[in-house]
């Protein structure tokens, strides 16, 4: 508010005698100020994602619906319906995801300076980048914003504020209380703020979780249900994103026709709502009911895994497995427990079986892909994409696949039309945000593809591996406290996930903080095998083999070379064709007499093993690490393991240089090109030293030029052009010099 409003607003407001002809002036200096703001939208925030029915309302208008990338303007409302949801991104970087039946007000929104958003009913999640500028008033309390992450719930019972990471304080005019990460408050009517005493985040955020689909209408068979034709219409619309459609034709069908099948679609379509209670009292419902389906506990099994509770999926799995073993559903919730318990072969003959058993249900094809993905196999993962893109042109399932697989190959440009168009198809999934994020920061836009990443962690805030990459994703923009926060989300996310231990480490290394990063290592390491969660075993040894790399550089910063040597000698045995190893390998041999040989032998083979990167070659001297961690995990790219995509196109410089007493001087100098296709690097390296006698001097010059051609994601092209000039005395050592004779 302006001080002009403010003084209108005043006038109004004093209980002394008023002019008429000044109140009749503030009126129409309110409403004049009003209908601008009408009339002149300031945009205030960016809707990024929708689902079902999502309204606004500006001054001096009326209720009109809202689409993705519709702006929002100053003193907007916003609301959802009761099967609605909807994401958002404002102005001062804060992320905002509205749960069904939530109403919002922008009632002061500025980039730089304090905000305030009014949530009159409902629940929200929200990220805010900016601590100390926003204040968010419910009916019952007021919260000032000091932490980054946070859900609030205002009901008519009460209003709830729960705090992931940060820390807010709770006021009315009763009182106040203090949250910090993982506590929580509740303000009754007419009370002050109280904290909770018991505060389990994830409930309070489990309606945000993304649940993947596993029913379509051909590996479940509709046709025995009371009402079949009805039943089969609200699928149609369900396999085509319009859940919000499909739950209000679905609640059309007449309660003699709702039996088994009529709640266990009920509850597959509240999952993709994120009205978990409604979808959690469907299941139970179809599990008691009289007709027995296998369906209902592998829905049951998928909702146990998204929300980590494995045992309590393995007793589902088990129970739809008594009932009919041979379900296609029921293959794929197994395959869904199967990959969170590390067993990608499992997983992946699970949905194999199930595809082949309906071979024209587009989910199992999909999900075949996905899996397929994830073990490196990319051309089966990619004609079971196309299989199913047959099966369900408007699918984002298999489109994210695609997307996926066009990245590995390089193919950045359609990579990134794949992401965007799952995206269309489907506004609510988390992975294609993370593809197009992927793309954008290996083109070089990296606040596009953080801000990419953060709507993908605000559409899926249980996954640790989202998690793990936005901090990445910080720490590239050298916001490291921010990072560790997300590192450390992560890990509450999946204590099992060996991802953020392992960038946490990396972040601690370039803060030169060798032995906490050694202890970040350690954790990772000891952790390295869940990492079978996203990759099959082949890729897992991979996986190991870049952790032990890495955590060989720690040992190597904290002097001890031995065994720097000796982990990468381990991953080498691991996994003979990691480049990562074969460099760390070579460095070791660095200033070490008599093994020239060797140090050059590991030098090509890292050249030769390599991945697209910057740090294409290393001059023969170079002892810096720069370069190093910025591939430093595994080398191939499957579904869920990214990290060589994290450098950046664009050019690289790098200078070494050192200088000495009586004439010794070194230099070394890279000049390294990363394009989509293509890297190159020239490479200067310059020493000299006139040694401690006559005859032991030493000049040495080497110049390089290197490139390296990616045709495709397992064909690369190489070449290197190399000229050294030595010129050097009797430079060997003895014991006895002054028995040797002069030259």
């Amino acid at each position: 508010m302006d001080k002009e409003e403010q003084q209108a607003r005043d006038m109004l407001t004093q209980h002394h005698p008023i002019n008429p002809l000044l109140a009749i002036w503030a009126l129409l200096w309110l409403l004049a100020m009003h209908t601008s703001e009408a009339a002149e939208c300031r945009p205030v925030a960016k809707v990024l994602s929708v689902e079902g029915q999502v309204q606004v309302i500006r001054p001096q208008s009326t209720w009109a619906p809202v689409k993705v990338g519709d702006q929002l303007c100053q003193a907007d409302t916003l609301r959802t319906g009761s099967k609605g949801r909807a994401a958002l991104r404002m102005i001062n970087e804060t992320l905002v995801r509205m749960d069904r039946q939530t109403t919002l007000v922008f009632t002061r929104v500025h980039a730089k300076k304090k905000s305030l958003l009014d949530l009159l009913n409902g629940v929200i999640h929200a990220i805010s980048r900016t601590p100390r500028s926003l204040n968010i008033n419910t009916p019952f309390v007021n919260a000032a914003i000091e932490g980054t992450e946070f859900v609030i719930a205002a009901r008519e019972a009460g209003s709830t504020i729960t705090v992931l990471e940060g820390h807010i304080v709770a006021r009315n005019y009763l009182g106040k209380t203090n949250i910090t990460a993982n506590q929580a408050a509740t303000t009754l009517p007419d009370q002050a703020p109280e904290p909770a005493i018991h505060t389990n985040p994830n409930i309070a955020i489990r309606w945000a979780f993304y649940y993947p689909r596993i029913l379509d209408s051909h590996n479940f068979n509709l046709d025995a249900a009371k009402a079949p034709e009805a039943i089969k219409s609200v699928m149609s619309l369900l396999e085509s994103h319009q859940a919000s459609a499909a739950l209000t034709r679905l609640q059309d069908i007449p309660k003699a026709a709702q039996d088994a099948y009529y709640h266990i679609l009920a509850a597959a379509i509240n999952l993709r709502l994120g009205a978990i209670n409604d979808a959690d009292q469907h299941l139970h419902a179809a599990q008691s009911s009289s007709t027995q389906l296998a369906a209902s506990y592998a829905l049951h099994a998928l909702v146990s895994v998204v929300q980590g509770q494995l045992p309590e999926a393995q007793t589902q799995i088990d129970a739809a497995k008594d009932l009919n073993p041979d379900s296609p559903v029921v293959k794929l919730a197994n395959s869904y427990l199967s990959q969170a318990k590390f067993a990608i072969p499992q997983a992946l003959a699970l949905a194999t079986q199930a595809s082949e058993r309906v071979p024209e249900s587009p989910i199992a094809k999909a999900r075949t892909a996905e899996l397929l993905l994830m073990t490196g196999a990319t051309q089966l993962a990619r004609k079971s994409a196309y299989e199913a893109a047959l099966l369900s042109p408007k699918s984002a399932e298999y489109q994210t696949v695609l997307g996926f697989a066009s990245l590995q190959a390089h193919n950045l440009e359609t990579a990134q039309q794949i992401f965007e168009l799952a995206i269309q198809l489907d506004s609510s999934a988390p992975l294609p945000r993370l593809g197009k994020a992927l793309v954008l920061i290996r083109q070089n836009h990296l606040k596009a593809g953080r801000e990419s990443l953060e709507s993908a962690v605000l559409l899926d805030p249980g996954n640790s591996l989202l998690r793990s990459y936005l901090g990445k994703a910080y720490t590239e923009e050298r916001r490291i406290p921010l990072a560790l926060e997300q590192f450390e989300l992560a890990k509450q996310a999946d204590p099992s996930d060996p991802t953020p231990w392992f960038y946490n480490a990396i972040v601690l290394q370039s803060l030169n903080q060798p032995v906490k990063a050694l202890g970040q290592h350690l954790g990772a390491m000891q952790r390295n095998d869940n990492r079978g969660v996203y990759r099959s075993r082949q890729l897992l040894d991979q996986d190991a083999a870049a952790r032990t790399v890495a955590l060989g550089r720690v040992y190597h910063d904290l002097g001890f070379q031995q065994l720097a040597k000796s982990q990468a000698g381990n991953a080498l045995q691991i996994d003979p064709g990691n480049s990562s190893a074969h460099r760390l390998l070579a460095d070791s041999y660095l200033g070490q007499t008599n093994l020239e040989g060797s140090l050059q032998s590991e030098l090509l083979q890292a050249q030769l093993l390599q991945p697209l990167n910057l740090m294409t070659s290393q001059p023969k001297l170079a002892t810096s690490n720069q370069g190093i961690f910025d591939s430093a995990g595994p080398g191939s790219i499957s579904f869920n393991e990214y990290n060589p995509m994290f450098i950046h196109n664009g050019w690289f410089g790098q200078l070494n240089a050192s200088a000495g007493e009586q004439g010794n001087q070194a230099d070394d100098i890279i000049l390294s090109s990363l394009s989509d296709h293509l890297a190159l690097s020239l490479n200067q390296h310059h020493s000299e030293n006139p040694g401690l006698r006559e005859n032991a001097d030493f000049k040495n010059d080497l110049y390089s030029l290197f490139g390296q051609f990616a045709l495709s994601g397992k064909t690369q092209l190489q070449f290197e052009i190399g000229h050294e000039k030595q010129e050097k005395g009797d430079v060997s050592q003895h014991f006895f010099p002054e028995s040797m004779n002069d030259p």
